[in-house]
């Protein structure tokens, strides 16, 4: 696995734990809001990937 397909597949997993980690160390409102923007966008990513692996995993099974 390349460091691109690694950083890909990891990246959310990391922005959680970032965006976690600012929620509970930030002391002002702006550390706080940008945690919970990181958790969100690895929400929105995850999911995009999932709807997308699914679809793709129906096309091939419909193809086969």
């Amino acid at each position: 696995m390349d460091l691109e397909t690694c950083w890909y597949e990891f990246s959310p997993y990391l922005y959680v734990v970032v965006g976690v980690i600012s929620i509970f160390y930030s002391t002002t409102v702006v550390g706080n809001i940008a945690g919970v923007l990181l958790i969100g966008a690895a929400v929105t990513i995850l999911r995009l990937r999932w709807v997308h692996r699914r679809a793709e995993d129906k096309k091939v099974r419909k193809a086969g």
